[in-house]
């Protein structure tokens, strides 16, 4: 009895041995509470922050100026409406331009408003990178959840998406605009892939949305490029399930709903895009180009392909250091502050990826959205772009292909994440698998040791190879380099070792899956913030304050001793290398940056002279060189900074009585820098005057009133009044830019506005006492607005239909809400 009771009780124990858990299944179990993903993501973003978000500093930027630094809040400063035109003509600023026929960013725009009530003004910029890299990475981690990644392997792909240097190197320049489109990029791709995958209404729906919210982040480019990606996702997916024999109806429904989804979102858009595209294809330096004496649409194949990526920039990818940035860049643009690396581990875990292409046919996909999207980026050391400059709508308004690469990266982030499942999760076979995987990781390898020990030697190849033509200056940059490649070498050798050991052991079974994840993320943070820290620069405020009084000084000292309109000639910038960014509230400024610069202005810049300097009344010119004292007179000296008054500058209004009738514009524009005509005594027009004014017109004296010329310097000028008292008939100038939206008003009665002096908006009128009335009248934008208000309507009442369809009641919808996880989680 006694034996028997004890051999019950020793079962009982081995009964009661709790059973041993990995650390791989208990990662999994700390990831699968509900809000741990969020938690990480928004930590790690404070983290890499951190100094920004809890100390006295702000970004420096190649912006320039207080914009720059994020000091001022800048056009943010006021709450921003969606619903109301705060600006339409922004007269101050590089001869007056259609500021609401610009891609808004709406979404930046009402954060900051609405954060400048909680927060100092160079904190906002700040706080919302920080949003934006959060959301990069969580939306990510979704993505790949929707792929059938496990908590682990999304946890890996989310964090090497939110710190890949293609993503982060954008905080050099303050593109947080960019940075927005990288972020909404994965969510775009998630709905498309649920709405594939269930057919539902709402997934599109949502997608709609997304697609709003990138366009509302107002960089065209990557907007462009991310539906034309996500489009090509949509292909694939609908001709899988036409390969699989999905029932017609289903097909059809997709292929509507998805056209439902890309009008929808454009429509919610539409007031940020529509009227941006009319102005694109018009009046801006986009809307054409003269080639060989030729005039053609677009950019010109040329302009298209500029700042394209090169061969130096690809295998950059791989080896950071090897083309470079900032002072140690030797390819082929003209600078380069940004990197499109992604991680040397996420694309030798791309590459791996090929492994198992028969085993997911999604590698198919984003390899060749991988392959097109390099060499689309090539420019025109491919034909690819210049196929798709001739044939895919837009695109000849597009400069820039290296902005593809925002396909490469997240293509390779793809590829990496089915790849890690792989090998973590779903390798049974082991042996061929990890044998092809070792092969690889060996060729990368040898080609990082043949850089570590004959670094000379290899770049005499790629030379000879590649880039035969190189400058000699871009030379002594790339021999400047070596240093720099040599230790990128050695940092890709160590990640080589540490991933083939990691890849060994678990293919022995000797660590777990949990192990094999602990270990690659710090790895990928270590070999991203490399590359990342160089972009991430700062700046005490203390300092940026006294910086910017400096360059300010002499502005205000202008503004205060002048109380005329004019503008101003920031000679000071260009010798700063902040010639196209610099601005002052409050002074109109002759030169400045815009992507889409009204043609004619642009074109004048360019041939930008002394007689162009009067013509664009410059009335000051701030500079730290000295001016001939024979044209201009020094007002103003303090710390090596010059105002010169320019006497010789056109006022910002005035009449003339004798013109010169030239239809040809670029002569006019050679009789206007070249001088030939006394713009001081006569006008330049392109079109037969009105009868009535044809002839000898007497010289006599006459008064004009700027009626609201107490507004000018609001920046919000959309409409100018005159009153015009003259013995005789004569033209009236105003130093504004001409455009097509501009109507005019003689006494109420509506006047034709006439091109002058190659820039400029003129209207004739008549001999006596006249007001004279200039109005800005865009129709495209009226009609965007209808088209975003109707679209907006119909949004919200669907979203509000899919929310509570499942639902009969509001007590039901809350007690499924509080006992239902979210799916990704």
């Amino acid at each position: 009895m006694g034996k028997k009771k004890k051999k019950k009780i020793k079962e009982k124990r081995i009964e009661a041995k709790p059973q041993t858990i990995s650390i791989f299944e208990r990662i999994d179990k700390i990831l699968s509470i509900r809000w741990v993903p969020i938690i990480i993501f928004l930590l790690l973003s404070i983290i890499y922050f951190n100094e920004l978000i809890f100390q006295p500093v702000a970004f420096t930027s190649t912006e320039g100026g207080a914009s720059g630094y994020g000091l001022t809040g800048g056009a943010f400063k006021d709450f921003y409406n969606p619903f109301k035109e705060n600006r339409v003509w922004a007269n101050t600023f590089m001869g007056g331009h259609p500021e609401a026929q610009w891609l808004k960013d709406i979404t930046p725009r009402i954060f900051f408003s609405i954060a400048l009530i909680f927060l100092k003004d160079y904190k906002v910029v700040t706080i919302w990178i920080v949003i934006l890299t959060f959301c990069a990475g969580l939306f990510m981690f979704l993505y790949m959840r929707t792929m059938g990644l496990k908590k682990s392997s999304a946890m890996i792909i989310g964090v090497a998406y939110m710190f890949a240097p293609m993503f982060m190197s954008l905080t050099y320049a303050l593109h947080y605009s960019k940075m927005g489109v990288m972020a909404i990029l994965p969510l775009i791709f998630l709905n498309i892939e649920k709405g594939m995958r269930e057919g539902k209404f709402r997934y599109f729906l949502y997608l709609g949305g997304c697609i709003a919210l990138a366009v509302g982040t107002a960089h065209l480019q990557f907007v462009y490029f991310s539906i034309l990606g996500s489009g090509l996702y949509f292909v694939f997916k609908l001709i899988l399930g036409i390969k699989n024999k999905e029932k017609f109806n289903l097909i059809l429904r997709k292929i509507i709903l998805y056209g439902f989804a890309l009008i929808m979102g454009l429509g919610l858009s539409a007031r940020y895009w529509l009227p941006q595209y009319f102005h694109t294809s018009n009046v801006s330096k986009r809307a054409y180009t003269v080639v060989e004496g030729r005039t053609e649409e677009g950019v010109g194949i040329e302009t298209g392909s500029s700042w394209s990526l090169h061969p130096e920039e690809i295998f950059s990818f791989l080896l950071p250091e090897f083309g470079n940035y900032k002072e140690f860049y030797w390819g082929r643009n003209g600078f380069k502050i940004n990197a499109e690396y992604f991680g040397s581990i996420i694309l030798l875990l791309s590459v791996i990826s090929l492994i198992f292409l028969k085993k997911n046919i999604n590698i198919l996909f984003f390899l060749v959205l991988f392959v097109f999207s390099v060499l689309f980026s090539l420019g025109s050391h491919t034909p690819v772009h210049k196929i798709c400059y001739y044939i895919l709508p837009g695109m000849k308004r597009l400069r820039g292909p290296g902005m593809i690469a925002i396909l490469s990266c997240f293509s390779a982030m793809v590829m990496a994440g089915i790849s890690l499942e792989y090998l973590i999760n779903k390798a049974k076979e082991g042996g061929k698998i990890y044998k092809n995987a070792y092969i690889i990781l060996g060729v990368a390898g040898l080609i990082s040791f043949l850089f570590i020990a004959l670094p000379q030697g290899m770049l005499s190849i790629w030379k000879n190879i590649f880039y035969s033509d190189i400058p000699q200056q871009k030379l002594d940059v790339m021999n400047l380099n070596v240093p720099n490649i040599t230790e990128g070498s050695v940092i890709l050798l160590i990640n080589i070792f540490v991933l083939f050991t990691c890849l060994y052991l678990y293919q022995r079974k000797k660590i777990g899956g949990g192990v094999l994840a602990l270990i690659l993320i710090p790895m990928i943070i270590i070999d991203t913030w490399r590359i990342d820290k160089n972009f991430l620069g700062t700046i005490p405020v203390t300092r940026a304050r006294q910086e910017i009084q400096q360059k300010y000084d002499a502005y205000e000292f202008i503004k205060q001793n002048d109380k005329t309109v004019f503008r101003v000639f920031p000679d000071h910038a260009a010798q700063m290398d902040i010639f196209n960014r610099f601005r002052y509230e409050g002074i109109s400024m002759v030169t400045g940056f815009l992507d889409f610069t009204l043609w004619r202005y642009d074109n004048f810049l360019k041939n930008f002279n002394l007689n162009s300097l009067n013509l664009s009344n410059a009335k000051y010119i701030v500079s730290v060189r000295d001016f001939p004292q024979d044209y201009f007179e020094l007002v103003y000296l303090k710390d090596n900074v010059r105002v010169y008054l320019n006497k010789n500058a056109l006022p910002l209004y005035y009449v003339r009585k004798n013109w010169v009738l030239e239809r040809d514009e670029n002569k006019v524009l050679s009789m206007i820098t070249g001088g030939s005509v006394d713009l001081l005594r006569r006008a330049i027009i392109e079109k037969e005057p009105p009868s009535e004014y044809q002839g000898k017109i007497s010289e006599d004296s006459d008064e004009v009133v700027f009626l609201n010329e107490d507004m000018y310097y609001s920046g919000k000028l959309d409409e100018y009044n005159f009153k015009v008292n003259s013995s005789s008939p004569g033209l009236l100038i105003v130093s504004d830019n001409y455009h097509p939206n501009w109507n005019c008003y003689i006494d109420g009665k509506e006047a034709e506005v006439y091109r002058a002096n190659y820039l400029w908006k003129g209207v004739f009128f008549p001999a006596g006492t006249h007001e004279i009335s200039f109005k800005f009248i865009a129709k495209e934008i009226n009609l965007s607005r209808k088209i975003m208000f109707s679209c907006m309507g119909l949004f919200l009442i669907m979203f509000l239909f899919v929310s509570v369809k499942d639902y009969r009641s509001f007590p039901h919808l809350i007690s499924k809400f509080k006992k239902q996880r979210f799916i990704y989680f």
